[in-house]
């Protein structure tokens, strides 16, 4: 089982990259389904097959959509929303809860979460400013809902873990629509680098405080705070997208801080004490 888990990682970067040098839009279709396939045998290692049969069927589905939306012009509305299924954005949120938590592997969520996004830079490009007051309002519900999700439904770290990668995932989706390349780029790499490091905290079985500061809080020197402060300065061009993250991250950050004192540093200080 681990050469296929191995080979079928090696096949998922192959594909991720050759997708971001495809020149035609069919092999960039064709890609995209030889990815969504390799990615099947990771869903076993963790037993969550009824994530798996989500994760099935919303790939196939928005990869209709964009593939119709792209060849039709009369219907690239399609194209829009098959990227919105893709992203996550409201309504289409809650794909991302079945696939990631019933999935019951990190793996399964450090491809979903990270590795796919690098094949979705491709598309983000074909729209431009096409349907951005679209997106923008879906781009807003979609960070209100998750915030909220935030105290309502964080049943366990995947939970925790979904409600960040949606957010991300939004404005992702919102900045590709009106900044350059090369920022887009390096905003990929940091949340390469901050989305990777969290999925490690989070799957490790020692979470120490440390590791929970430097990933998850927004404090200095941490680098979820680099990640946010970044994303900020790119949503700049958009106030009112800047005040809705804003609003999400206070809930986000409000939540993981009550979180780690009431479940960490008070039961340190009561070791203490005794």
């Amino acid at each position: 089982m681990g050469g296929v888990i191995i080979f079928s990682l090696f096949m998922l970067f192959m594909s991720s990259l050759l997708m971001l040098f495809s020149g035609d839009l069919m092999m960039y279709w064709m890609l995209l389904e030889i990815s969504t396939l390799c990615l099947v045998p990771l869903f076993f290692g963790g037993g969550g097959l009824s994530g798996l049969l989500s994760y099935l069927v919303v790939s196939s589905l928005s990869s209709i959509l964009i593939m119709v939306g792209l060849v039709f012009s009369d219907v690239y509305l399609l194209f829009v929303f098959g990227l919105c299924v893709k992203f996550g954005l409201f309504p289409f949120i809650y794909w991302v809860y079945n696939v990631l938590v019933y999935s019951g592997s990190w793996l399964v969520c450090w491809v979903i979460s990270i590795l796919s996004k690098i094949s979705l830079v491709y598309l983000v490009f074909f729209l431009w400013d096409t349907g951005l007051g679209l997106v923008s309002f879906l781009a807003v519900l979609s960070l209100l809902v998750v915030g909220l999700n935030f105290w309502v439904s964080s049943l366990n770290w995947y939970y925790v873990w979904c409600h960040m990668m949606i957010s991300s995932s939004v404005i992702m989706f919102v900045l590709g629509l009106i900044i350059s390349m090369d920022l887009y780029i390096v905003l990929l790499v940091v949340y390469f680098v901050w989305g990777s490091g969290v999925i490690y905290y989070l799957s490790s079985v020692n979470m120490t405080v440390f590791g929970y500061v430097l990933w998850l809080l927004a404090v200095p020197l941490s680098i979820s705070l680099y990640y946010k402060i970044y994303t900020c300065y790119l949503l700049c061009s958009s106030l009112y997208l800047l005040f809705f993250w804003f609003i999400y991250s206070f809930l986000e950050q409000y939540y993981l801080i009550k979180w780690v004192i009431s479940n960490k540093i008070s039961k340190f200080c009561f070791l203490l004490i005794v």
